[in-house]
């Protein structure tokens, strides 16, 4: 799990924000541009805590969270994702 913590502490109130695009939409900036634009969004009710969890396998996902200024968190129950298969692009 990472989170991303505004005016807030950890433990407060929290949303959670997820995306997956086709593979032919991936490194062209789309996940940046739209998690921006989510954080944005999140700001203007503040919400002290938004968390979003990626694939371990997926550092360019993981690489979108670390600029859109997540960081990691306590680990948590593992998480499924059944779009993804572990060790395959």
């Amino acid at each position: 799990m990472i989170e991303r913590i505004e005016n807030g502490t950890a433990g407060a109130a929290s949303v959670s924000t997820g995306y997956l695009f086709a593979r032919d939409a991936w490194g062209r900036g789309y996940a940046t541009e739209a998690l921006t634009a989510v954080l944005e969004w999140a700001r203007r009710p503040g919400i002290p805590r938004i968390v979003a969890i990626c694939h371990a396998d997926h550092r360019a996902s993981a690489r979108v969270l670390e600029k859109c200024g997540f960081r990691p968190a306590a680990a948590e129950a593992a998480h499924t994702f059944p779009n993804l298969t572990r060790g395959v692009d």
